[in-house]
């Protein structure tokens, strides 16, 4: 057969160097055949014979060929036997091969293993592809081209062509040739004229070039590689000939405004590094430093920064820390550089050695607050780190460092400093151990430190001198008495306390008995189970007694005396002190924070691992968050509810009930009508009793503290606004018993009558208000301040049903001798005694206003200037412009004696953007970019406050352009990320909610919501919330209905919270149908390691599984 085939000669040239392979059996139509057998990547017109061409041309064919095939052969190398494999074609008896239908196609039937192998085809396999309409795009004016320049092979630029001959579209060459052209410039950094040749008759304008050793000839005249050179390819000199000049690193205007920033951080990093070495042990220097570092890494501004780079920024930050501490023996500086240390080791080391070294640090300096509080951020959130026990037993470490350092320094600002770390450290510990599922501990825990600090007995009544310190034996064992035996404690029925108990004793309540567990349903298992751990965890939020039928199987149940000790800390005796422990327990449970509260305790309220009440929610959760696939909201954010009273003010309630809320606390937000109401949004989500602490307890312990006479006014404000939402049968005959104890209490007048208000009650009301402000004229000075409080009500109240007249009317009735509740509208045409009554009235207010100013009471001072803005609003038509300009006013004499974020300036906007929403709500014409500019500069000044959040969004809502709510949020979202001061979950939470509260029309869909998940869960303070983590896979589950995503999502939570148990419970409830039997094992055997409460045990379930397969 071989001699029917005719082979064609080659037409190599044969040198001597060069000699071809010898000659096989096998002829070209096999290569060819075996060839497209074996790579199908070769297109099919690149396989034709290049024999008809002659000459050079075909010889370079040849060479091509030949190069071609040894890349081929070093691409296929690691193919080996599988290309060998391939069937080659079958060839006739002449020699021929079977011709196919159509030439210019190839059918492969059995694909290219190497796919699998490199990822895709091969590139030479593509057809090149080249565009026409000399850059016109379909569907685009023809002033729109594609700007073949800065196009690339990943995206397309569009620009727009213009008329003006300075902007003329360059030719295709302008890149080639801008790449090649280099300018020059003078070198900035010329070198100094020596000493000596200040004495020389001549200086020398250029420094003479070095031959090079051992050259001759031509060669070395040239200092450029010569082609034939092993140095490789010729390349252009990095220096121009001339010695005065360099070539610049860029000619654009962002080259050169990016080489001037990196010339300037040069500049300040090598200033930087002259005083570290001046002064070694300069703390603040060598911060500087390496805070430096982060600024060069972000200097680059034309593309994202890798995590390569952040890792290598981080190893050199490593050593530049290791080394400062070193030098450094300031102990404040000592512990922010331990603490930066940690930070960047994080981020190289492994948890093992991460955990190593937290345990060396903190064991070679125990004495830092701020790493142990770190140290418990990593115990608790580091998923191979964490057991419960564990952190638990952390905690009390750094409860009792805290407690002898506050011995040590028992007075001064340091004092008053640990004591706030010591509640919010308490805090953090019962929020982690109630999440864990041991409710009943944590609750033990307030119980007890409630009870040892605001109601113990006097000494006298243990029998010591009247100086004796509580840190006195004989008090530690008089509790511990008291404990043992199991009188009713706070928050319990009929409890007297600690003191009471030790001047009359007392005896246990009745025993109680908790229903019998039921049995697991084997077809309905986990169903089961959940229903049984749901029961058992409503049961557990109030600690058992030794004599209460609750079962032998379970220990935790009953607190006894060593389970609350190791976390009894003593606060001071002190009323700020004590009504922050209060203020901290109403944090614990997730209730609003009161009037008055200080900045310090405020912020536990904006806390990521604090504020996770959506972990406890279930029952509207995902109709409150929007996140229900199937039906409606009820109501559409920023659409006013109309009502069928033509004068009812319009409630846009989807913006009023944000289920994070977060302002500032007021009287007329915890008893509102019409404006944002503090309990609205925990009456809603936990009105069924389903929440983490029973609300009777809740209940109990408030009016505990009230009647004992701990908290002061705002707490019996409080207690009366809490009644009012939740038990509304007892909140008259409380405000009456509380108004009558202290019957010169005026805000306690102000909170009944606001209660009365609230219940239908406007008469009464009224009557209250009336009585009190004649009332308020016999009072001292002291007690005079809050009628004005009363004044600001009456107003509002009137106005909040769309009665401008009768509030102008109650307005000019101030400072009068007597006031009449029932005050009508008198139609007055004397222009003069009106003029006079408005002028009297102004000037009235204004006094106050500066009186309060001069005595410091800047919430008092507030009061009266939203009273004045009022008047000015009223008194011009409801003009806008009048309110903004009288409140400007206002402002300015705030900003000269208070910072610009401060609380009475807080709320001083607070009341502005009420006036706003009344003005808007109420129908009348505005200017919507008024408004926005207006909420825009309260945002700017407070940027968590949902009020100002929430009413920019309402406003917005209407128009629907330009995504505004969304780019305001992402800058105060940014801003926050750059100060961890300001840094807070709650502009996550409103961030989420908007987004998805938008419709597809509005630009929201799947996508951007994801995105803004991711955003939040991968923050500072977002990366360890269970709530967010929860949204996230509620989301995904509910929303999207994607179950595997969902999955993953939910490994990532557990991963970032492993202390929340409710976040494992996520798989039962909704992954079981993506996930089986031994993954839910998994999930249920990772609670068990990190020793999470379970009350019903699975064992059994998994043996009888077991057995069944």
């Amino acid at each position: 057969m071989e001699e029917d085939i005719h082979v064609a000669k080659s037409s190599v040239p044969k040198f001597g160097s060069f000699q071809p392979p010898p000659q096989t059996g096998k002829t070209k139509l096999d290569k060819e055949a075996k060839g497209g057998s074996n790579d199908h990547r070769v297109h099919k017109g690149s396989s034709k014979s290049k024999e008809t061409k002659s000459g050079k041309d075909g010889h370079k064919d040849k060479f091509d060929r030949h190069e071609s095939g040894h890349k081929k052969h070093r691409h296929r190398k690691k193919e080996g036997v599988k290309a060998e494999e391939a069937p080659t074609a079958d060839l006739s008896v002449t020699g021929k091969a079977e011709e196919t239908e159509d030439e210019l196609f190839t059918v492969d039937k059995l694909g290219d293993a190497a796919n699998l192998t490199y990822g895709g085809p091969h590139q030479y396999a593509v057809p090149p592809y080249r565009r026409v309409g000399a850059g016109n795009v379909v569907g685009q004016s023809r002033n729109y081209k594609i700007d073949r320049i800065t196009s690339t092979e990943k995206y397309v630029v569009v620009s727009q062509v213009r008329d003006d001959p300075s902007s003329e579209r360059k030719s295709l060459l302008f890149k080639a040739k801008s790449n090649r052209s280099r300018e020059l410039r003078i070198k900035a950094n010329l070198s100094t004229i020596e000493d000596k040749t200040l004495d020389s008759d001549f200086i020398a304008l250029g420094l003479k070039r070095k031959r090079r050793t051992g050259s001759t000839g031509s060669n070395s005249a040239s200092d450029v590689d010569n082609y034939r050179s092993i140095d490789g390819k010729a390349k252009l000199p990095d220096d121009p000939d001339d010695v005065d000049l360099e070539y610049a690193r860029g000619t654009s205007e962002e080259d050169t405004g990016l080489q001037r920033i990196d010339e300037d951080l040069r500049r300040a990093g090598a200033a930087l590094s002259l005083v570290v070495d001046r002064e070694p042990k300069n703390g603040q220097a060598w911060i500087d430093l390496i805070t430096h570092q982060d600024k060069l890494l972000d200097s680059n501004k034309r593309s994202k920064v890798t995590c390569a780079e952040k890792l290598s920024t981080a190893d050199i930050k490593l050593s530049m820390y290791e080394k400062a501490l070193g030098k450094v023996e300031d102990l404040q500086y000592r512990e922010r550089l331990l603490l930066g240390m940690i930070e960047e080791g994080s981020k190289i080391w492994e948890t093992s050695k991460l955990s190593s070294k937290w345990r060396n640090t903190l064991s070679a300096n125990p004495s830092y607050f701020q790493l142990w509080v770190k140290f418990l951020d990593f115990q608790q959130t580091t998923f191979m780190a964490f057991k419960y026990h564990e952190y638990r037993d952390s905690s009390r470490q750094c409860l009792k460092m805290l407690e002898d350092l506050k011995q040590r320094e028992k007075t001064g600002n340091l004092n008053d400093l640990n004591q706030r770390l010591q509640t919010y450290v308490l805090l953090r510990l019962t929020s982690g151990i109630r999440e864990a599922g041991f409710s009943e501990h944590a609750f033990a825990i307030w119980q007890a430190v409630l009870e040892f600090n605001l109601f113990r007995p006097s000494p006298i009544d243990l029998d010591l001198p009247q100086t004796a310190s509580t840190s006195d034996p004989l008090y530690l064992t008089s509790f511990v008495e008291f404990w043992e035996s199991e009188v009713p404690r706070i928050g319990e029925e009929v409890a007297q306390g600690w003191s009471y108990w030790v001047k009359y004793g007392g005896s246990a309540n009745k025993s109680r008995k908790d229903p019998q567990d039921q049995p697991l349903n084997e077809g309905a298992w986990i169903e089961s189970w959940l229903n049984g751990e749901n029961l058992k965890a409503l049961q557990a939020r109030r600690p058992a007694r030794t004599e209460d039928d609750v079962g032998e199987d379970d220990p935790y149940k009953v607190i006894l005396t060593f389970d609350i000790l190791p976390f009894l800390l003593e606060c001071p005796s002190s009323a700020t002190h004590q009504v922050d422990l209060i203020y901290a327990f109403l944090a614990f449970c997730h209730l609003p924070p009161p009037r008055g509260i200080s900045e310090d305790i405020r912020k536990n309220w904006r806390d990521g691992f604090i504020r996770n009440e959506s972990v406890h929610q279930s029952d509207k959760l995902l109709s409150r968050w929007k996140l229900s696939k199937s039906g409606e909201p009820e109501v559409v954010p920023g659409k006013p509810i109309e009502s069928k009273n033509p004068q009812a003010v319009p409630v846009t309630s989807a913006n009023f009930l944000f289920p994070a809320p977060n302002y500032l606390t007021s009287s007329d937000t915890m008893l509102s009508g019409r404006w944002f109401s503090s309990f609205d949004v925990w009456k809603t989500e936990y009105n069924n009793d389903s929440g983490p602490i029973e609300m009777d307890s809740i209940h109990r312990v408030l009016i505990f503290c009230v009647e004992r006479g701990v908290g002061g006014d705002s707490l019996a404000e409080y207690l009366i606004a809490f009644e009012c939402k939740i038990y509304p049968e007892n909140a008259r005959k409380t405000a009456k018993r509380l108004v009558k104890k202290q019957a010169s209490n005026l805000s306690l007048y102000n909170a009944y009558a606001l209660c009365e208000f609230r219940l239908g009650k406007t008469s009464t009301a009224n009557h209250v208000i009336a009585t009190a402000i004649n009332m308020s004229k016999t009072l001292g000075e002291g007690a005079k301040r809050d009628a004005i409080l009363l004044w600001r009500t009456w107003i509002w109240e009137i106005l909040d049903s769309v009665d401008d007249k009768g509030a102008l009317e109650r307005l000019l009735t101030y400072g009068s001798a007597e006031i009449n509740p029932e005050l009508q509208v008198v139609k007055n045409n004397d222009l003069n005694q009106a003029s006079i009554r408005l002028l009297k009235v102004l000037r009235a207010l204004s006094d106050g206003r500066d009186q309060m100013l001069s005595l410091g009471s800047y919430y008092y001072a507030s009061l009266y200037s939203e009273c004045l803005v009022l008047l000015t609003y009223l008194t011009n038509g409801s003009s806008l412009d009048a309110l903004l300009s009288c409140f400007n006013s206002n402002a300015e004499l705030y900003k000269s004696r208070l910072p610009q974020a401060s609380q009475a300036y807080e709320l001083l906007h607070q009341s502005r953007a009420k006036i706003l929403h009344h003005h808007v709500a109420s129908k009348r014409a505005f200017k919507p970019a008024l408004i926005r500019s207006t909420l825009a500069e309260s945002i700017n000044i407070f940027p968590h406050n949902t009020i100002f959040l929430s009413l920019y969004a309402w406003n917005e809502a209407r128009f629907r352009i330009d995504n505004r709510v969304q780019t305001v949020i992402h800058n105060v979202i940014s801003s926050s990320n750059s100060s961890s001061l300001t840094e807070s979950i709650i502009t996550h939470f409103f961030a989420i909610y908007t987004e998805l509260s938008r419709s597809i029309i509005e630009g929201s869909n799947t996508h951007t919501i994801r995105s803004t998940f991711e955003r939040a869960v991968e923050s500072t303070i977002g990366k360890h919330s269970a709530a967010l983590w929860k949204l996230y896979l509620l989301f995904e589950c509910e929303k999207v209905r994607d179950m595997e995503r969902a999955k993953r999502v939910f490994y990532r939570g557990i991963r970032a919270c492993p202390w929340v148990k409710e976040m494992y419970m996520l798989a039962f409830r909704y992954l079981r149908g993506v996930m089986s039997v031994e993954e839910l094992k998994g999930v249920y055997r990772a609670m068990e390691e990190k020793g999470l409460r379970i009350h019903v045990s699975l064992d059994e379930v998994w043996e009888s599984l077991e057995g069944k397969k």
